[in-house]
């Protein structure tokens, strides 16, 4: 799966807090954090193209959290999935 950058995304702190308390993100959750910063930072440029495995393999995680990572980029509107 591939995907191209629409707009430039938001970064987030370490630790979501919900009513006041400290909650654990998902990978899921951090690796869309991680993936809005280099966008914000400049590094992906609208356009760049991604394979999962090219996000997946330097952090060492499975591409399934990176598939649902990019999954909620695009239902936030900030990539386009292209298939294979």
């Amino acid at each position: 799966m591939l995907m191209s950058y629409l707009q430039v995304g938001v970064e987030g702190s370490e630790l979501a807090t919900r009513d006041g308390k400290l909650q654990r993100r998902t990978m899921s959750e951090e690796i869309v954090l991680n993936l809005r910063n280099e966008i914000q930072r400049g590094a992906l440029k609208p356009g760049t193209r991604l394979k999962q495995g090219e996000v997946s393999a330097p952090s060492g995680v499975s591409t399934t959290p990176v598939h649902e990572a990019f999954a909620l980029l695009q239902a936030e509107g900030f990539v386009t999935l292209d298939p294979l």
